[in-house]
């Protein structure tokens, strides 16, 4: 068995800043108290989920593997492509970020991005030991399109429950895989709030 901690990262591809850096290391101090062992982390190809997962390990004090980069998990490209004029059409007239999306996007746009965030995941699962707990750091709505995507092809849920369409800054969710390559959808990962 493989577990995945995919959490979001904090701030904008433009970096996390103070508050930002804060809540990382007091998550990752958090980690560290419950005695999470993670044996290396992930990140994606923007800025602020690099700097996001230094601030985690600056509180989680403990030797992490940092691995290469999963380009899948996000990139500046696909944010831009999200915030696309219709989704923020979608978002003025009051709908959720996640399900902005699909008011704002072709069924094969969309096709193509949950795959391609799944394939995320599923990379990550390639770079982790049989027991071995990682943690990684995405993007939302990726992270909640990867998700949505495994749930459905694994018969798991119809749709994204409401508690995982809304993810703050650091929060995620647990994945495992089993034996047989199997990857289960498993509890919300709440994150503490930081006062500025």
């Amino acid at each position: 068995m493989k577990t995945l901690h995919l959490r979001r990262s904090a701030g904008s591809y433009m970096g996390i800043g103070d508050a930002g850096m804060k809540l990382a290391s007091l998550e990752g101090g958090r980690a560290a108290h419950h005695k999470l062992n993670y044996g290396r982390v992930f990140c994606s190809l923007i800025r602020n989920s690099a700097e996001t997962a230094i601030g985690f390990l600056s509180g989680y004090s403990k030797p992490l593997l940092f691995c290469p980069v999963i380009p899948k998990l996000g990139d500046r490209a696909r944010m831009d492509e999200i915030d696309n004029p219709g989704y923020q059409e979608a978002r003025a007239d009051g709908q959720h970020p996640f399900d902005a999306l699909f008011f704002s996007q072709s069924s094969q746009v969309l096709d193509g991005w949950l795959s391609d965030a799944a394939r995320g995941i599923y990379q990550i699962f390639l770079q982790t030991e049989p027991g071995e707990t990682v943690l990684a750091f995405g993007h939302s709505p990726l992270i909640q399109l990867a998700v949505s995507w495994l749930q459905v092809e694994l018969g798991q849920a119809n749709e994204l429950t409401d508690e995982l369409k809304d993810l703050a800054e650091l929060e995620g969710v647990v994945l495992v895989q089993d034996d047989d390559g199997k990857i289960f959808v498993g509890s919300k990962i709440a994150a503490e709030t930081v006062s500025t």
